[in-house]
């Protein structure tokens, strides 16, 4: 029986020692991550880097008719009230027209909810953009019906993505070029 209460009366003296300690330990966790985070704030470079190119076709501005008024907006802008239904095709089409020239004569968008959209074909490609601009004439189509058109565009690392969230919260991947035709 005496060893029995030796051994309750150091479980009795050592529990609150080592309570202590523990919490001790997980306060001065706590005061350093909170001093380290209120030291170090992250700056958005080290977040995420998004670089666009100089003549980026998404940060071009174009005109188009939003509850019927004109307003100058982002090629960017542009396709994201487009794919949540507030512009309408033929208007973006036309702006996106706009943007081609002897130069510059080939433009492909392709959008979806898939990561590599270029080369769908289908369904998936009926609301992406192919224009050509060729002999003072323009071509337009979708890249669902040229999809090889669009793809050697890819293969020669020509085309550029991007993402944005539509009104659904869905994540619409965007792969687009602009430029000479090749």
């Amino acid at each position: 029986m005496m060893i029995n209460k030796k051994s309750q009366l150091g479980h009795i003296i050592s529990a609150p020692i080592v309570f202590i300690f523990v919490a001790l330990v997980m306060f001065g966790f706590i005061v350093v991550a909170a001093g380290i985070s209120i030291l170090h704030k992250p700056s958005p470079s080290e977040i995420s880097k998004v670089s666009f190119p100089a003549n980026d076709l998404l940060l071009q501005k174009i005109k188009v008719q939003i509850n019927n008024q004109e307003k100058e907006i982002l090629v960017i802008d542009a396709l994201i009230l487009y794919e949540n239904d507030k512009l309408e095709r033929n208007s973006l089409e036309n702006e996106l027209k706009r943007l081609l020239d002897t130069k510059n004569n080939c433009l492909a968008i392709a959008k979806g909810p898939s990561f590599n959209p270029i080369g769908k074909t289908g369904g998936s490609a009926r609301d992406d953009f192919f224009i050509v601009y060729q002999n003072n004439n323009l071509e337009t189509g979708t890249i669902g019906s040229t999809p090889l058109s669009s793809l050697k565009y890819k293969e020669k690392n020509a085309v550029y993505k991007t993402s944005f969230k539509n009104n659904k919260e869905e994540i619409i991947f965007v792969e687009y070029y602009i430029g000479g035709c090749k």
